[in-house]
């Protein structure tokens, strides 16, 4: 089965399905889509009084309806961040999470605002003894960031999905989502200013009161 990038998923054909979703306002939260996880949201340089670190990671789940499905699948999307036109951010060791790393799957390729073509799925084959993950929302791929520029910002984290497949049951049959229902991970990244930038801005602070007085 061939995807985009001329990739593929060495699985049975019953198994996985390509659907190209696209992302919908609902005013509940969908039963399937990705999850972004930031494990350190807010990043601060070498010696800030707050200690915060310059790294985190940032870890993408998958969320299916585990009413109606046995197990997340596989998907291919993009992982991208708005950086508002700050140069020379720094993502690496991106990364695919077992069992979601099977041969024909790809970690995606590191951009300067990310990651394009991650591309992703898990074997489920009971005959042969090889059992899907069950998880709910399920672990499938990470990546780092660490903060060069200390510029005070905000970047907005997003997936923008082009294929999402759950198992339907224990047999290894699968479904496609409708791109109506699917939602897209969302996440930010806080940057807090080096304390020389802190200590300037207070400084003109201090020049404003004085010269309302």
């Amino acid at each position: 089965m061939s995807v985009s990038r001329n990739r593929s998923i060495g699985v049975g054909v019953s198994a996985l399905a390509v659907v190209f979703a696209g992302s919908a306002a609902h005013a509940q939260m969908p039963a399937e889509g990705w999850l972004l996880d930031v494990q350190d949201p807010v990043l601060a340089p070498v010696g800030h009084a707050s200690g915060l670190p310059q790294s985190t990671v940032i870890t993408l789940r998958a969320k299916f309806d585990d009413a109606t499905d046995y197990a997340f699948a596989a998907g291919e999307l993009d992982f991208i961040a708005d950086e508002l036109g700050i140069a020379g951010t720094n993502w690496t060791d991106n990364m695919l999470i077992a069992p979601f790393d099977v041969d024909g799957t790809y970690e995606g390729d590191l951009e300067p605002d990310g990651a394009s073509g991650i591309l992703l799925g898990q074997l489920h084959f009971p005959g042969a003894g090889i059992f899907a993950d069950t998880s709910n929302p399920v672990d499938v791929w990470r990546i780092e960031y660490t903060a060069t520029d200390f510029t005070p910002r905000v970047i907005d984290l997003t997936t923008l999905t082009s294929r999402f497949d759950v198992y339907i049951d224990s047999t290894g049959l699968s479904r496609t989502v409708d791109p109506g229902s699917l939602m897209e991970g969302t996440g930010e990244i806080r940057i807090i200013p080096a304390p020389a930038t802190l200590a300037l801005g207070a400084m003109a602070g201090l020049v404003a009161v004085r010269r309302r007085r």
